[in-house]
């Protein structure tokens, strides 16, 4: 896929890693024989947030006209791609064992009222999920679909995994939005023989009066307005705006196996954009040692870009124009502007952090059919 280095010439920007990992969450022995090798392809479809729907096989991306016409569907958002192929077989194994080896260490293993069972902390742990998540080609993919330049979520959630059980009647995750902006969503079951297990989107971008619609769902009815994911087989993945669009995975009731998902990921590079992290979600599920300084430190890093913009690239001769005056000068009033975003920034994260501001959106709880938020969501397994 040269065009991704057409399009995206420079690399994609990434956070400064940790210079240590969190108590309990050090590299293992036993996961430093994975290495990470990209094997990525195509989805067939694309998906906007006004639910049109886009041909890839229409359009050509090495050409400017193809990929003007895919910019401007995409304008008004992504909503989800159709399935693509993004891991090899010898991908999908690898991927498998390390989910088996994460079994047996408690401190990545976790059981909340939404998600059954979950793994996470991976990031800090494994140097295969560390360079996965921060694949170049992977990430430009992502931002290619996404319209924007997209980085790589904090490093607990690099590579979250859901497990879904057969027979449990658990939904394997409940109806929500995503946290965070964007996600790939990859199986790594079979789920040939699969009943249940379904991932479902609602085609409604941000609409919290469909919590009838979404609770009306049952195995005997789905509504036209759900849309289920068919995963043609084990290393297919896609890619969605989950920050925009209600979804949820149904129980599995019938499998020859777990269905395991693993999660990527993905926030917008671009610190001037709108940031669609919600800092509450992970101080209710994560170990409060590691959330609180991740967060610190993400909201540090946007900062510090928003400040670099004005170190680096502050326009002088635009500024020292003798035609304008001192105090409209363009270097000043920039200055101004990126001064106040950044103490905006940092004024928010000091907030949310210090417990002044809740930025809480919830999940629908399917036990009440109501929203509900992530404080006390633990429990026991």
């Amino acid at each position: 896929m040269e065009f991704l280095d057409k399009i995206f010439p420079s690399q994609i920007k990434i956070a400064p890693r940790p210079n240590y990992s969190p108590e309990n969450y050090q590299k293992l022995a036993e996961f430093e024989k994975f290495n990470y090798d990209p094997n990525i392809h195509l989805p067939e479809y694309v998906i906007n947030l006004k639910f049109e729907t886009l041909y890839m096989k229409d359009i050509d991306l090495n050409k400017d006209e193809g990929y003007l016409k895919f910019r401007n569907f995409l304008k008004p958002g992504l909503a989800f791609t159709a399935p693509f192929k993004a891991f090899s077989e010898e991908g999908v194994k690898v991927l498998r064992e390390i989910v088996e080896i994460s079994k047996s260490i408690p401190q990545v293993n976790f059981h909340t009222k939404r998600q059954p069972w979950n793994i996470r902390g991976l990031g800090y742990m494994s140097d295969f999920i560390r360079d996965l998540n921060e694949c170049q080609k992977l990430a430009k993919l992502a931002s290619l679909f996404a319209g924007t330049n997209l980085s790589p979520f904090t490093y607990f959630n690099y590579s979250h995994i859901n497990i879904g059980v057969p027979g449990s009647g658990k939904k394997v995750d409940q109806w929500h939005l995503d946290s965070v902006g964007f996600v790939i969503v990859t199986v790594l079951s079979d789920c040939e023989n699969m009943k249940g297990g379904d991932l479902q989107v609602l085609k409604r971008d941000r609409d919290w009066s469909a919590i009838d619609l979404l609770n009306s769902q049952s195995d005997d009815y789905t509504p036209e307005e759900i849309f289920t994911v068919k995963y043609p087989g084990p290393g297919f993945a896609v890619f969605m705006q989950g920050s925009h669009i209600f979804h949820h995975v149904t129980s599995v009731k019938e499998a020859t196996e777990p269905r395991i998902s693993l999660i990527q990921s993905f926030m917008v590079s671009n610190c001037f954009e709108e940031d669609s992290t919600k800092f509450s979600t992970f101080k209710g599920g994560d170990p409060e040692h590691v959330s609180y300084t991740e967060f610190a430190r993400l909201y540090a890093w946007r900062s510090k870009e928003m400040l670099d913009e004005l170190i680096n690239r502050t326009d002088y001769d635009e500024a020292n124009k003798e035609e304008r005056k001192n105090d409209g000068s363009r270097g000043k009033q920039k200055a101004l502007k990126i001064f106040k975003m950044a103490i905006d920034e940092l004024t928010n994260a000091y907030s949310l952090l210090n417990g002044e501001k809740d930025d809480t959106i919830g999940y629908i709880d399917d036990k009440t059919n109501q929203i509900t938020g992530y404080d006390n969501i633990k429990i026991e397994s």
